[in-house]
């Protein structure tokens, strides 16, 4: 079991969309959520109302998370108030 400071660290491996930043140094991981085995939920919070650019981060964590031998991964996104870009 990880702790939620080793999968914030995971985390800074995934990048924005077009960004060298990460969505751990853009605020984006709001909690981290171990699931007391060998998984966890990430309270996600993208600034964006662009699904791609969502749907590629989400992916993002998925793999990172993955590859650290974390699964399952539950990724509970909220996207800000306004339309979403087509």
């Amino acid at each position: 079991m990880r702790s939620p400071q080793e999968i914030r660290s995971l985390l800074r491996e995934v990048r924005l969309p077009g960004s060298s930043r990460d969505i751990v140094t853009a605020g984006f991981v709001k909690d981290i959520v171990s699931d007391g085995r060998n998984g966890a939920t990430i309270l996600f919070r993208p600034d964006t109302t662009n699904a791609e650019k969502v749907r590629r981060m989400e992916e993002g964590i998925g793999a990172a998370l993955a590859r650290a031998g974390i699964e399952p991964v539950r990724v509970d996104t909220a996207q800000p108030f306004g339309e979403a870009e087509m």
